[in-house]
C-alpha cells in the first residue's frame, strides 16, 4: 500500500471519529435534581413547606469545572406586577447571580452544588436557571437548565409538587455485555406512601419493553440488552396511586458502549471505549 493511500486512510478515520473526540473532551456535567430542605416544626416533625432548595451539580468523570449562573424570570399566571415590583425582582436576581457567580464562585467549584433560599426570591415568580460548565483552561460546556417558582410562600420545581424530592441515581454510561441498573430516590416533606413509579427507556428495543413494567425504585436492564453505540434516555414518574396523577418526572441520558471497540482519540492514538478507562 502507498504512503500517500495510508495518509488518505488515517485523514478518513480521524474525520469520521471527531465527533466522538469532541465529546470526550468537551466538558460537561449534569443538573441533580433540585433538592428541597424541609422546614421542622418545634416538635421536630416535618412540614411541607421548604425553605430552601439545593441543586447539585456532576461533571462528567469528576472533572473540575467552576460554573457561571444566569437567571431570567417570568410571572406565574394571572400575576400582575407593577414597574416597582418588577424592578425588585430584577434587583433581586442579581443579587443572587452575584453570590453564585462571584461570591461563591470557587467554593460551588469545589462542592459541585449550591442552594437557594425564600429570603432570596420574590413570591408570584418562576425563575429559569442558565448554568454553564468552564474548565481552567477556558473551555466551555453545554448550557443545562432548570426552573423553580415561588408561590403561595412554596419554594419549588416548577414541574414538581411541592415538599416532593425526586432523583435519578446511574451511570452516564455502560457496556452493553454487563447488566445495567438506575435508582429512583423520592422522598416527601411529610411522609407518603400513596404513590408508584411509572418508567420509560427511549430507544430501548421492543422486545425488552415489559422491563420497563416494575413500579419500583430500581430498574434493572439485563445484560445485552442494549446496543453498543446507542443512546437511550431514561424516565421515571411518581404517580399517586388512588388517581394516577402525575407528581413528578425526571429523567437522564446514557450510552452504551461495546467492550471490544476502540476508538482514535483527539490525539491520534487508540482507545478503550469503556467507561472510567483512561
Amino acid at each position: 500500500m502507498s504512503l500517500h493511500l495510508k495518509t488518505i486512510i488515517v485523514i478518513v478515520l480521524l474525520i469520521s471519529q471527531w465527533p466522538l473526540c469532541l465529546a470526550q473532551t468537551l466538558p460537561s456535567f449534569r443538573i441533580i435534581a433540585p433538592q428541597t430542605i424541609c422546614k421542622h416544626e418545634n416538635n421536630g416533625s416535618l412540614t411541607s413547606s421548604p425553605q430552601a432548595v439545593v441543586v447539585g451539580l456532576q461533571p462528567r468523570d469528576g472533572m473540575k469545572l467552576s460554573y457561571k449562573v444566569r437567571i431570567f424570570f417570568k410571572s406565574t399566571p394571572n400575576r400582575v406586577r407593577s414597574q416597582r415590583n418588577t424592578l425588585l425582582v430584577w434587583k433581586a436576581i442579581r443579587s443572587l447571580e452575584n453570590r453564585l457567580n462571584v461570591k461563591e464562585r470557587i467554593q460551588i467549584s469545589k462542592q459541585n452544588m449550591f442552594s437557594i433560599n425564600k429570603t432570596e426570591v420574590e413570591p408570584g415568580v418562576i425563575y429559569m436557571f442558565h448554568i454553564v460548565g468552564i474548565t481552567d483552561a477556558g473551555e466551555v460546556s453545554k448550557q443545562q437548565l432548570f426552573t423553580m417558582k415561588y408561590t403561595d410562600g412554596m419554594l419549588e420545581r416548577n414541574e414538581t409538587q411541592a415538599g416532593l424530592n425526586f432523583l435519578l441515581i446511574g451511570a452516564e454510561s455502560t457496556v452493553a455485555s454487563i447488566p445495567y441498573t438506575i435508582t429512583a430516590r423520592v422522598s416527601f416533606c411529610k411522609p407518603r406512601y400513596d404513590y408508584y413509579l411509572r418508567w420509560k427507556m427511549l430507544g430501548l428495543d421492543e422486545e425488552f419493553q415489559d422491563l420497563l413494567h416494575t413500579t419500583g425504585t430500581v430498574l434493572k436492564i439485563p445484560a445485552n440488552s442494549l446496543i453498543a453505540g446507542k443512546e437511550y434516555e431514561v424516565q421515571a414518574a411518581v404517580i399517586q396511586s388512588d388517581n394516577s396523577i402525575e407528581l413528578a418526572q425526571v429523567f437522564t441520558q446514557m450510552i452504551a458502549f461495546s467492550n471490544k471497540n476502540t476508538f482514535i482519540d483527539c490525539r491520534g492514538e487508540g482507545g478503550d471505549m469503556r467507561p472510567g478507562h483512561r
